[in-house]
């Protein structure tokens, strides 16, 4: 499966984009779960 880079959404606080990102780049997650976390 190819690695996919995925940007925190804009509406997120500093803190909480670097733990969306931090979340993304140490586990692997399905488009569905990375959808869901948006969300979330």
């Amino acid at each position: 499966m190819a690695t996919q880079t995925y940007k925190p959404p804009k509406h997120l606080s500093k803190d909480a984009a670097a733990f969306f990102s931090g979340g993304v780049a140490e586990y692997e997650f399905e488009p569905h779960h990375i959808i869901l976390l948006t969300k979330a």
